[in-house]
């Protein structure tokens, strides 16, 4: 049996027909309210929080099966004999998006989509640019006709599935827009970028190749990264690459010190906030995190807080004082939301921070985690780099101020 309905439908259905679909009825209870032990026959999918991929180290997910049901080598045994298998980009993304450790950088991303909470992605999302990585919008015969004609313009390039799953070519597609929001090419990194600047000319440009892992039978695509072909944004292509094939030990081992790949993206803390979720990094630490971030955001340094919940009652700029409240950190608790796993395909997505009473209470989300993390670390609310969006994270100290 299979049950499709709106979730307010459904309650509205069974305050009038309970008593004909009892046992239906008690089985919900026990899956959405945990009235009970549920039959373990069912399983119910909320598609407002179904999430098609999958924490890291974590059995596989809807995503991965789908990217490998789409690149699996018997698919693509007529590219063999294929005149232009030595410079097809779509053979090149194919070969590319069967590798483990890009794989788990392309489902990262998503992840990050999934955790912002803009929308959500569903199978038609994920499958449509999935195969944008792969095809660019190509067809065989596309290919071919611009190798005939031995026109490559300066789209040629961005064909590449780095390229393509941060949406360079502005296609007018919601989910690609989602993901162009945490495109590398937009996040600065000072060390990076100086020793690209050092090394964007036509002489040493190949230097920054040997910082890119092999991935075993595949064609090199050095066009795809290079600067002729790209100009003044080349610094966000080479970005780009990296972020997905980079390797870490060469990246931060050799003399230049590169920053690994993770810090690619515009969050900082994202491996935090996975820690968090999955309860390897302790509620207390992240509770401390957070408290901390919320002063900050008040203007309160570290050392006036003195590792307590502090908010800014009242400011005199002249006399150069401050009125704060504060609030044992020991008042306070933070778990993981939907831990309970109630519903299948369905992972935590925040954290939420409470009062012992009850109330108040925030969720905690990616960006808002981000936010507060920076302010604990050190920045204040006027620094340029808090660029996350305001809508993202809420006001978070007056979300959180506790009654009187």
């Amino acid at each position: 049996m299979l049950v499709a309905i709106n979730d307010g439908r459904l309650h509205e259905f069974f305050q009038i027909h309970r008593k004909e679909f009892g046992w239906l009825a008690g089985e919900l209870d026990c899956h959405i309210f945990g009235s009970g032990a549920p039959d373990e026959r069912l399983a119910v999918v909320d598609l407002k929080r179904r999430a098609l991929v999958q924490l890291p180290d974590k059995p596989a997910s809807l995503f991965a099966q789908m990217l490998d049901s789409l690149v699996q080598q018997s698919h693509w045994e007529g590219c063999y004999d294929c005149t232009a298998r030595f410079d097809c980009p779509i053979k090149f993304n194919a070969d590319s998006l069967r590798d483990p450790g890009i794989v788990e950088q392309v489902e990262k991303i998503f992840l990050i989509q999934h955790w912002r909470r803009t929308r959500r992605a569903t199978i038609r999302d994920v499958r449509s640019a999935l195969s944008y990585f792969i095809t660019g919008n190509l067809a065989c015969e596309d290919v071919h006709a611009i190798r005939m004609s031995n026109k490559r313009n300066h789209e040629w390039p961005l064909r590449s599935y780095f390229h393509a799953a941060f949406n360079a070519n502005h296609e007018n597609d919601e989910m690609l827009g989602d993901l162009a929001a945490i495109d590398p090419a937009q996040r600065v990194n000072p060390r990076l970028d100086r020793f690209l600047h050092y090394h964007r000319n036509a002489e040493k440009w190949r230097a920054v190749l040997q910082y890119l892992r092999p991935v075993p039978g595949r064609i090199a695509f050095e066009e795809a990264v290079s600067p002729e072909m790209f100009g003044s944004h080349w610094h966000g292509a080479v970005k780009r690459r990296l972020y997905f094939e980079g390797d870490d030990g060469e990246l931060q081992n050799d003399k230049w010190e590169l920053p690994p790949r993770g810090q690619l993206l515009p969050y900082l803390y994202l491996d935090d906030f996975v820690r968090a979720l999955t309860e390897e990094y302790s509620p207390a630490g992240v509770l401390e995190r957070l408290l901390a971030g919320i002063s900050r955001s008040e203007g309160i340094t570290r050392h006036a807080a003195s590792g307590k919940l502090s908010v800014a009652l009242a400011r005199n700029l002249d006399q150069e004082l401050s009125v704060i409240k504060q609030f044992d950190p020991g008042d306070f608790r933070c778990r993981v939301l939907l831990h309970d796993n109630q519903y299948v395909e369905n992972i935590p997505d925040a954290l939420e921070l409470f009062h012992v009473s009850g109330n108040p209470r925030i969720e905690v989300t990616l960006d808002l985690f981000e936010l507060l993390s920076r302010l604990s670390d050190g920045y204040t609310p006027e620094t340029k780099s808090l660029s996350l969006s305001s809508s993202s994270c809420g006001n978070s100290s007056r979300d959180c101020y506790v009654p009187a």
